[in-house]
């Protein structure tokens, strides 16, 4: 799928070069290529990208006009043509987009509206959590990161089960309080191959740093109410404050704190600097079969757009590929 992704990107490599680039590496070892802008004068909130390279998104108008939408871009055509997959009737603020077994979920936090993408392009609403700001999956179980308190830094994570709605589709169960966050207006949260849960602290209000839960805390905290709440044995990593994470399904986890794109080490607990912009920020974040999906906002946030970042082969790893072919090659001809 990589191969696809970077050939399109590549076959758009002269139209890129009309808009300035607002994503650059500051590390050696990566490469980073513009896939596509929004639409003119959109702004990203929510991305999300399925296994085959389809990339799903919120864009809602810089002017608060427009209506937003939810649209679907694929590698086929290099990521040329948008398709409208929902229209909010409105301008809203998305808030995440994930993409879960064939089924897209997606949220906005101007209403709090959370709906569900299925595979024949059905929509069907969930239900409502004001201030809902980020999603994750662990155990087939659903998780958010929402604010109830507006603009009180009151955010918290719970799980939700998904239930039958009684017509053939699915609604939100009652929230199970998992983290009650002290002090933060709003923080993503994801989960690694172990189960263990991620929270990364804003840093707006005394919660600066990204947080570590084991899957057997997660799981004593599940109709336990909030117990486990954001204290210092619990600190992964001081880094400063969180925008968006991404999981790279091994390692590593990814993390976005407006002009700084990082990469966290989870055996030993470090973060280096991968890529800067000097536009509004660095955003939402997706990690998926070896690229990292990274969205983009300018400066006057007024324009945003999607860029592929790559692990560029090492040397040592090109020779030990070259090797590995001649040896093969030998046995072929003996």
């Amino acid at each position: 799928m990589k191969k696809t992704i970077l050939l399109s990107a590549y076959l758009l490599t002269a139209a890129s070069a009309l808009f300035a680039q607002t994503l650059t590496v500051s590390a050696p070892g990566y490469s980073v290529t513009k896939l596509f802008d929004a639409s003119p004068g959109f702004v990203i909130g929510g991305l999300a990208v399925a296994p085959g390279g389809d990339i799903y998104y919120i864009e809602s108008d810089s002017d608060f006009t427009a209506p937003s939408r939810l649209c679907r871009r694929s590698p086929g055509d290099g990521y040329t043509a948008a398709m409208d997959l929902f229209n909010f009737g409105a301008s809203i603020f998305g808030s995440f987009v994930r993409w879960e077994n064939g089924k897209v979920f997606f949220g906005e936090n101007s209403s709090g509206a959370i709906r569900v993408l299925n595979p024949n392009l059905t929509i069907d609403p969930l239900g409502t959590v004001p201030g809902n700001y980020d999603m994750s999956f662990a155990g087939g179980r659903l998780y958010l990161s929402h604010n109830p308190g507006g603009f009180s830094p009151r955010n918290k994570v719970s799980r939700f089960d998904l239930l039958p709605d009684g017509g053939g589709g699915l609604m939100l169960g009652t929230a199970d309080l998992i983290l009650d966050t002290p002090s933060d207006y709003s923080g993503p949260l994801i989960f690694d191959a172990t189960g263990q849960l991620f929270y990364g602290g804003s840093g707006a209000f005394g919660q600066p740093d990204l947080y570590r839960f084991s899957a057997a805390e997660v799981q004593a905290a599940d109709g336990a109410g909030p117990t486990q709440p954001l204290d210092l044995p619990h600190r992964f990593l001081a880094n400063g404050g969180n925008a968006y994470l991404a999981y790279d399904g091994a390692q590593a986890l990814w993390q976005s704190n407006f002009g700084t794109l990082a990469r966290i080490d989870l055996t030993v607990p470090g973060s280096s600097a991968i890529a800067v912009s000097p536009d509004f920020g660095i955003g939402q974040l997706e990690f998926v079969d070896g690229t990292l999906f990274v969205a983009v906002t300018n400066a006057s946030y007024t324009q945003a757009a999607i860029y592929a970042v790559v692990p560029e082969p090492s040397v040592a790893a090109l020779w030990a590929l070259g090797f590995a072919v001649l040896t093969r090659r030998r046995r072929w001809q003996s």
